[in-house]
């Protein structure tokens, strides 16, 4: 295909040369232009290829997502223009933490699944839209859409099992969504699928981001001590930090102060309000003792504060109660740029 346009273009060379004939001038742009646009195609299927080919070939690594789906597109690209407009639509994304050729296979299989869901022939009439973005826990989504015939409802809960399928004898092995589904879950994500029938599918990947510890090889997860006598919202804070930091709960307030008579912190994330020492006292005690540390607390304060209160949280770091993920981040964050 290339190298036709190329030979085309060089015969015509000679006449445009001589000059008089700007049609044969207009012929050699559009076959120089189809012959780049064939060698970009071979270009892109390559690095598909190249992706495909490094599967259990090295480690896991942060990458964008976009890349292996790229690949992916680019392999499955001749087929799907003869069924189907391809829709792209990038809102954003966080690295995760994969193999990229893994993750590759898992959108081919999906794009294969939207794709053998259309007939041939009819592409004006069907579309495939393929998305990217975050979602609210801060995952990584890829969703891959498709105008297809759909799903039957009673086929949904059986569609990522082994061999299972609802195509034709000989059009499918029935392990593409079963490997899919274990490449997915191997990584920490999840694959869902919302269908109706005789309206199409949707597929959605979702992954955890990669930590910054993997995304920055060499990075020390700072160290946060989290004092608060509630279990439940120990917990829920705990859980808000994800992986990013090292962090220690003490649900004891003499606990915490022989912790912190020991060892050194990043942060310390203080609730306001324990039954055991308020946190006033605690961070009394800490100027005393361990100033430094005592520069580095970030209180958690509940709606029931008094006015003296009110003033102390005036003039330190404090946070509201409920302690919003992304307000915690920003403050631990903060600290940690202000180098106090």
């Amino acid at each position: 295909y290339v190298l036709l346009h190329i030979n085309q273009a060089l015969r015509l060379l000679p006449s445009v040369a001589k000059g008089g004939d700007t049609s044969r001038a207009e012929r050699v742009g559009e076959h120089l232009t189809s012959a780049l646009e064939g060698a970009e195609r071979i270009r892109d299927i390559t690095r598909g290829i190249r992706t495909f080919s490094r599967v259990d070939d090295r480690p896991h690594d942060a990458l964008d997502v976009r890349a292996p789906l790229q690949a992916a597109i680019a392999l499955i690209d001749h087929d799907l223009r003869h069924r189907a407009q391809l829709t792209r639509i990038d809102r954003g994304v966080p690295y995760v933490f994969a193999d990229e050729g893994r993750l590759a296979q898992v959108f081919l299989n999906l794009l294969t699944n939207a794709v053998q869901a259309l007939p041939e022939g009819k592409a004006d009439a069907h579309h495939i839209r393929v998305s990217t973005s975050t979602d609210a826990e801060g995952r990584a989504v890829v969703e891959i859409s498709d105008t297809g015939a759909g799903i039957a409802p009673h086929h949904l809960p059986h569609i990522f099992e082994p061999f299972f399928t609802t195509k034709a004898v000989g059009d499918g092995t029935g392990l593409g969504l079963s490997i899919s589904h274990g490449i997915v879950r191997s990584l920490g994500g999840e694959i869902q699928v919302e269908s109706a029938l005789g309206e199409g599918t949707t597929f959605r990947v979702l992954l955890p981001p990669a930590t910054r510890s993997q995304t920055h090889p060499g990075f020390r997860r700072p160290r946060v001590l989290l004092v608060a006598d509630d279990p439940a919202m120990a917990e829920t804070v705990r859980g808000a930090l994800g992986a990013d930091h090292d962090v220690t709960v003490s649900t004891s307030a003499p606990k915490a102060m022989e912790l912190l008579s020991t060892a050194d912190y990043d942060a310390v994330l203080c609730d306001l309000h324990m039954r055991s020492l308020h946190g006033r006292e605690l961070y009394d005690r800490l100027r005393t003792s361990r100033p430094r540390l005592a520069d580095r607390i970030v209180f958690l304060a509940g709606g029931n504060v008094t006015e003296d209160e009110r003033a102390f949280l005036g003039t330190h770091r404090h946070l509201d109660k409920p302690v919003a993920r992304e307000a915690l981040r920003t403050a631990l964050d903060r600290l940690e740029r202000d180098g106090r």
